[in-house]
C-alpha cells in the first residue's frame, strides 16, 4: 500500500499559492505533504540530471567505443561525469532517440503533477510511452539507419531488432505503416484525453474559420449583385 504521506490528491505546488488563510485552512488536509513535495523535487533533479546526461553525451566517453582503454573522470565530457556518461551510453545503446520520448513524457508528467494534480493510471500511461518510444526508435532504424548516435546503428538495439523483424515479415512499407500504428497506439494510451481534445479543438477552429469565410464570401457576393 502507498504511504499516506506520499499520496497526492491536489497539485504539488499550486496549493501553496492560496491567498486566503481561510482557504488554506479549508484545504490543508487535502494539500500534498512536505514528503510528497520533497519526493517531487528529488524526481525533478533526477530528471534534470538525466536530461543533462543525454544532451552532453559523447561517444568518446567511457564506456563508449570511442576510447579503447577507458578514461579518467577529468577526460569525460559528459556534464554529469562518469555516471552521466554511463547512463547516456546505455540509454542510447538500447533505445536510441526514443530516450527523448521517455524524457519528454517524464518531464510533462512532473509538470502536470505540480500544477494540475495527479494523473490517472500512471503505470498504463507509462506503458504507452514505452510503446511510442520503441516505435520512434524502430522507425529511425528502418528509415535512417546510417544516422546513428552510437556505433551499433540508428534506433538503438531495441529499435534495430523491432525494425528488422517487422521489415522481414511486412517489408519496408508495411513495417513503416505498422510502426506508425504502434506510435499512435502508444500515444493514445499515454495521453488519450489530449488526443481527443486537440482534434476536437482543431475541428472547432477550422469550423469557425470556414463559417466566417463563407459569411464573408456571401457578403461580397451580395454587394456585387447590388452593384
Amino acid at each position: 500500500s502507498v504511504s499516506p504521506n506520499l499520496m497526492v490528491h491536489r497539485p504539488i505546488w499550486v496549493g501553496m499559492a492560496s491567498k486566503s488563510k481561510t482557504s488554506r485552512a479549508r484545504h490543508e488536509s487535502e494539500e500534498p505533504s512536505s514528503t510528497a513535495r520533497l519526493v517531487w523535487l528529488i524526481a525533478l533533479f533526477a530528471w534534470l540530471g538525466l536530461t543533462a546526461s543525454f544532451v552532453s553525451y559523447s561517444p568518446a566517453d567511457p564506456p563508449g567505443t570511442g576510447i579503447a582503454g577507458g578514461a579518467s573522470s577529468a577526460e569525460v565530457q559528459n556534464w554529469i561525469g562518469v555516471v552521466g556518461a554511463f547512463i547516456a551510453h546505455h540509454g542510447y545503446l538500447m533505445l536510441g532517440i526514443g530516450v527523448w520520448v521517455a524524457l519528454a513524457s517524464a518531464g510533462a508528467y512532473l509538470a502536470v503533477l505540480a500544477w494540475r494534480g495527479p494523473v490517472s493510471h500512471p503505470v498504463i500511461r507509462a506503458v504507452g510511452v514505452v510503446i511510442g518510444a520503441i516505435a520512434i526508435s524502430a522507425g529511425h532504424a528502418l528509415l535512417l539507419p546510417e544516422l546513428a548516435i552510437t556505433a551499433e546503428g540508428g534506433g538503438g538495439m531495441l529499435g534495430i531488432i523491432a525494425a528488422h523483424h517487422l521489415q522481414l515479415y511486412a517489408g519496408t512499407i508495411g513495417a513503416a505503416g505498422l510502426l506508425t500504428l504502434f506510435f499512435i497506439l502508444g500515444a493514445w494510451i499515454a495521453v488519450d484525453r489530449l488526443l481527443v481534445v486537440v482534434p476536437h479543438y482543431a475541428a472547432n477552429v477550422l469550423g469557425t474559420v470556414y463559417a466566417k469565410s463563407a459569411d464573408t464570401a456571401l457578403d461580397l457576393k451580395e454587394k456585387a449583385t447590388e452593384r
